[in-house]
């Protein structure tokens, strides 16, 4: 590979383009340009879409950065999102339940997002499993 396509390569990353634009572009195979850039360090430019500016995180309302071509972020962190998720029950989207009836104590229970569940709770597997009486 000449330098005149090592720079364009350069060039063309840091507008952000993708590994199969750039091949496409200049005649390369993916998995070259890929190399190149790995090797050199060369990352897409992070760029705020025209949508999203302006958008913060939906907990600390830290202002977020959005890379081109993916998902838009809603939180800046891992910790924010599970902060989120744990105040805010009642407007997450959980349509996983589902109805069980226990196979020990015949007591109807719902699990969330484990279809197969045929104990209401570890107790009543012992004492089914095991024989003996529920702690329950």
């Amino acid at each position: 590979m000449n330098e005149q396509k090592k720079t364009e390569i350069m060039r063309l990353r840091k507008n952000g383009l993708g590994y199969k634009k750039i091949a496409t572009i200049l005649s390369l195979s993916t998995n070259t340009v890929k190399s190149f850039c790995r090797r050199k360090e060369i990352e897409k430019k992070e760029s705020e879409s025209k949508d999203t500016e302006g958008s913060v995180c939906l907990l600390c309302k830290e202002k977020l950065m959005h890379i081109k071509g993916k998902r838009k972020k809603k939180y800046c962190s891992t910790t924010c999102r599970m902060k989120w998720w744990h105040t805010h029950l009642d407007k997450v989207n959980k349509k996983s339940y589902t109805a069980h009836i226990c196979l020990y104590c015949q007591t109807a229970f719902q699990s969330y997002a484990n279809g197969n569940r045929k104990y209401c709770s570890h107790s009543c597997y012992i004492a089914s499993r095991f024989g003996g009486k529920s702690n329950e």
